[in-house]
């Protein structure tokens, strides 16, 4: 009996999927068989070869976008790739955006953020890029701080003077 389920999802650039597996420590091979419960086995156009027992296969869907596949009894991919596949999700988006950056001639830079959510805290990356000379850009939905000289650090403006409605009196 399989317990090999496939999902969804909008994973397009493979080098962008090896990148976010090379810094999670997976491998990604391409035409392989993703392991399974007991000796169960699933072949994919990719596999993430995870550190435990099981793996992710990967294969493309009509669209163009690849179906991520794994038995998930027990637990066993949800305690490296996290729940519903999010960390492996989040660091593919991450790299994803940098590639895409890159390509529009930005340059980028990756740093941890402090107010995540606890359970994300160890996964999660602001995504800051810059084409020189221009200001910040904003990526992905993230806001990026203006500066104007590559060489500065942004820095905020000066707040409006607000003056109460007795001071105007």
């Amino acid at each position: 009996m399989s317990h090999f389920t496939t999902i969804k999802t909008q994973i397009k650039d493979i080098e962008a999927l090896r990148s976010a597996c090379n810094e999670l420590g997976f491998a990604l091979l391409r035409n392989a068989e993703a392991r399974g419960y007991y000796e169960n086995k699933t072949r994919g156009d990719y596999v993430i070869k995870l550190k435990g027992r099981y793996d992710l296969a990967l294969n493309q869907q009509p669209g163009g976008s690849y179906g991520l596949t794994a038995d998930l009894w027990e637990g066993h991919v949800e305690q490296e790739v996290g729940p519903n596949y999010g960390k492996l999700l989040q660091f593919y988006g991450v790299h994803k955006a940098m590639l895409e950056a890159r390509k529009k001639g930005h340059m980028v830079r990756r740093a941890q953020q402090q107010d995540a959510f606890p359970s994300m805290r160890s996964a999660s990356r602001v995504l800051t890029a810059r084409k020189q000379p221009e200001p910040w850009k904003t990526l992905l939905g993230l806001c990026i701080a203006g500066s104007k000289s590559p060489n500065t650090s942004p820095r905020p403006g000066p707040l409006p003077n607000k003056r109460s409605a007795h001071e105007n009196s």
